[in-house]
């Protein structure tokens, strides 16, 4: 740890008593959204009195029990240590030294601040609408252009949320509450923190069009052998991707869908979710008004593989004249379509009214595909899907069954009949 020291009259500190470290702490939670936690050298810890206890045991710093000065924070230095929480250390009288550790999640809560809180609670679900929070929630107040979601914390509470994040400070002694410098910011540093810290595989899927209807189809391959989870609606940007990896539970495969609208988008989306595998359908003209050019468009779908693991497996659509011009850096390419080139290739489409077949060639070896919808891009759709499966280890005949049980979600591409009897 690098210990760096700061005079007090850098942190306003005049000399060390029951309530100079707070701007010390103020600003260091404000440089942590929140996380921090303090460390006193064994000749300055004090009882309830004030007093100086004596020293017990060799080390430099007390590591162990909880803190016997205010402010106190409900966290043992040991447990702050083992967390990688930063830790801001009190060493010799008027000098304040801070070491920062790498970032966790586990908020600490400050009486001095109107925070509260039970570390022993625990948070059954997370959502930034109040309308939609179960009994043990945790409620992320959003600021948005219009409306400020901590103007609904009350409401929160009242609809059941067990605990909040908030970036003002709030009074409610009986509820857990956790102090950041911003809540969106905050959201998205907990869902990266619970993605590199679970056994989960991560599928990240971009492009212009067909990026629901493929997360529809590598849902369906996938949990022919998978625990799996998948974005829901519209929840692909920067807000609806975190809380998605927020629902995690025991799943072991998560799929997340990525939008964008700008440039650098899916660069913030694929470096919270890091992906194993990533997928692109295609590089159309959705959002030319605000890149420019179909090159922009490919450069910001192409953001998703600046997140991906080591050695991870990127698939496309190699019919697609953008991404046909893709190659391979430091990650393995799947190229999917009807061309000689293709790793999967499929010929033999047959576009019936309802449904769709096809042959598809993999390792020189044919297999015959039944999509249970009709259209060309659905051929497309299960060519990623089976390139996905297999990236997962899953046997292809499973990957070909996932295809022909494929649900498309409601309401896309549904066939009714018109009043005159005419099928759309």
């Amino acid at each position: 740890m690098q210990v760096r020291e700061l005079q007090p009259r850098t942190l306003g500190v005049t000399d060390y008593d029951m309530d100079a470290p707070l701007t010390a702490i103020r600003r260091l939670m404000l440089e942590s959204n929140g996380l921090v936690t303090i460390a006193f050298k064994r000749s300055l810890i004090k009882d309830g009195t004030g007093k100086p206890q004596s020293d017990i045991g060799e080390t430099e710093y007390d590591l162990s029990g909880k803190w016997l000065t205010s402010p106190c924070c409900q966290i043992e230095p040991s447990m702050a240590f083992q967390l990688g929480l930063p830790v801001l250390i009190l060493r010799e009288k008027g000098v304040i030294a801070e070491g920062i550790l790498e970032k966790g999640v586990l908020g600490v809560y400050m009486p001095e601040f109107d925070l509260s809180g039970n570390l022993d609670d625990d948070i059954i679900g997370f959502t930034q609408d109040t309308r939609k929070i179960k009994e043990g929630d945790m409620y992320i107040p959003l600021i948005g252009e219009k409306n400020d979601g901590h103007d609904y914390i009350e409401q929160a509470f009242i609809n059941g949320a067990s605990s909040i994040i908030t970036s003002k400070e709030v009074q409610y002694s009986h509820k857990n509450v956790i102090l950041v410098e911003d809540t969106l910011k905050a959201m998205s540093d907990m869902a990266h923190y619970l993605r590199k810290n679970r056994n989960v595989k991560v599928v990240g899927i971009t492009g212009s069009v067909g990026k629901t209807s493929t997360k529809d189809m590598i849902y369906s391959v996938v949990s022919t052998k998978y625990k799996t989870l998948k974005t829901l609606g519209n929840y692909n940007n920067h807000i609806g991707l975190p809380l998605t990896i927020l629902r995690y539970c025991d799943e072991e495969v998560m799929i997340l869908e990525m939008g964008m609208n700008h440039l650098g988008e899916i660069d913030h989306l694929t470096k919270i979710a890091e992906p194993d595998i990533a997928a692109i359908t295609n590089v159309g003209t959705a959002h030319i008004g605000e890149l420019g050019s179909r090159e922009n468009i490919l450069k910001a779908k192409m953001e998703i593989v600046h997140g991906l693991k080591n050695h991870g497996t990127l698939v496309i659509n190699d019919d697609n004249d953008m991404l046909h011009t893709v190659e391979a850096d430091d990650y393995s390419l799947i190229r999917v379509g009807k061309n000689s080139q293709c790793d999967l290739k499929a010929y033999h489409i047959d576009l019936q009214l309802e449904e769709s077949y096809f042959d598809l060639c993999y390792h020189e070896q044919t297999y015959h595909i039944h999509v249970p919808v009709s259209g060309e891009h659905f051929v497309y759709n299960a060519l990623i899907a089976i390139g996905v499966g297999l990236s997962l280890g899953i046997d292809i005949e499973l990957c070909i069954q996932g295809v022909e049980n494929f649900e498309l979600t409601k309401n896309r591409m549904e066939i009714g009949r018109a009043s005159c009897r005419e099928r759309v």
